[in-house]
């Protein structure tokens, strides 16, 4: 019990090595628990060790492969690395065993989007609360889908109030821009 005590003083302190140097003890306890090794990882993404922390969340989910929180976290690395496909089919996992889970679902249907996977962002899009973030991804995901006509188009154009829903608007186009009614 007195290890936990450490461990948590030390992350409350934010004193990133302290901590790193009990969890590392932890994790090398006979069965120790995938959140050993899933809170080491966030401890040494804190001190920028990225590429150790993506092996001590993989070992978190070889303990425990549905351990949501280190699903999403891996896949959340695998986008900072440019590792496109692989983080989709992590927060595919992860949206699979955490279907309401905001976090998740937000990095799935950008990483969705980014793949041009368009019916799986969609799927996801029009569950989430309408925000001008998402009311502009659904947009271009609909765009891209075929989903409006000219007139639907028009009107989401003119609703389209602030920078970054006229940027979708512009990006997704498609040189049918609806001028009139501004």
């Amino acid at each position: 019990m007195q290890i936990f005590q450490t461990i948590q003083n030390a992350i409350s302190a934010e004193n990133w090595t302290h901590a790193e140097r009990h969890l590392r003890q932890w994790c090398k306890q006979k069965n120790a628990p995938a959140q050993a090794f899933y809170n080491l990882a966030k401890v040494l993404e804190k001190q920028d060790k990225h590429e150790q922390a993506e092996i001590w969340l993989k070992r978190a989910i070889a303990i425990d492969n549905g351990y949501v929180s280190a699903i999403f976290e891996l896949g959340r690395y695998e986008t900072l690395f440019g590792k496109m496909d692989r983080a989709f089919r992590l927060l595919k996992r992860a949206k699979s065993l955490a279907p309401h889970d905001e976090d998740v679902l937000d990095l799935y249907y950008q990483v969705a989007i980014g793949l041009g996977k368009w019916a799986d962002a969609y799927e996801v899009l029009q569950h989430l609360p309408q925000s001008v973030k998402i009311r502009a991804s659904l947009y271009r995901v609909k765009c891209e889908l075929g989903l409006l006509d000219e007139r639907s188009r028009s009107t989401w154009i003119k609703e389209a109030s602030n920078a970054e829903m006229l940027q979708v608007v512009s990006r997704v186009s498609k040189g049918t821009l609806p001028f009139s009614g501004f």
